[in-house]
């Protein structure tokens, strides 16, 4: 008999249990199981899968988060069965339930300064991104936007950044992306990418002490 393990895709308010659109990685179908006061996304992985697969994963975050507040687990969180499932959210229940008060309605946009042309565009010194971090910040900050660093992943990309905003403000947000834009001058381009849930604005003891089944590690070294 084939085993499964189970892939978790996020927690959320408490809602009705049962299988979810759209279908999620490897055509599997999602589920939303409770208890207590939260519901978790999840589809049953067979053991000897390798569940990487960003689109699918991205497609049911997206339809969680037009519905509901979302703690989006880290990509990939495999645990061992729904008992471990069960345990989690018994564990975590005041800490979920508290931070998913703290992000109701809002979202998170992720903002990647690259160059625009590489014959035009040196690479960037520390100075240069340390004075365009701080140009960013302040202006997002002055317009009511929360923001945060993160790593660059790839060395065209000179800067990326975490922005928090409810999501009635998407649109004054990316008012202030074209102005931004605008001002950056030639060498350098702003991409805007979202709206997600916010993953990186989540207090990191939500989904830590986890015992992870670790996905191959192709798809983990891709997720770090």
């Amino acid at each position: 008999m084939r085993t499964h393990h189970v892939y978790l895709y996020a927690v959320i308010p408490r809602t009705h249990d049962g299988d979810y659109i759209p279908r999620g990685i490897l055509d599997l179908p999602v589920s939303l199981c409770s208890q207590g006061d939260l519901s978790a996304a999840i589809s049953l992985v067979p053991t000897d899968a390798e569940p990487d697969d960003p689109p699918a994963h991205e497609r049911v975050m997206k339809r969680l988060l037009r519905h509901s507040s979302v703690l989006p687990a880290p990509v990939p969180t495999i645990l061992s069965s729904a008992s471990a499932l069960h345990e989690l959210l018994a564990q975590k229940q005041q800490l979920m339930r508290g931070e998913l008060q703290r992000l109701e309605g809002l979202i998170e946009v992720r903002l990647h300064v690259t160059a625009r042309r590489a014959e035009a565009a040196p690479p960037a010194e520390t100075a240069e991104r340390d004075y365009l971090l701080a140009r960013l910040s302040t202006a997002l900050r002055s317009s009511g936007f929360c923001s945060r660093q993160l790593p660059s992943r790839h060395p065209e990309n000179m800067l990326r950044l975490a922005c928090l905003l409810h999501a009635a403000f998407f649109e004054p947000f990316m008012l202030t992306c074209e102005s931004l834009k605008r001002n950056l001058g030639p060498a350098r381009e702003l991409l805007v990418s979202g709206p997600m849930a916010p993953v990186d604005f989540i207090s990191r003891s939500v989904f830590s002490g986890l015992e992870i089944h670790q996905a191959s590690s192709a798809g983990a070294a891709r997720a770090a």
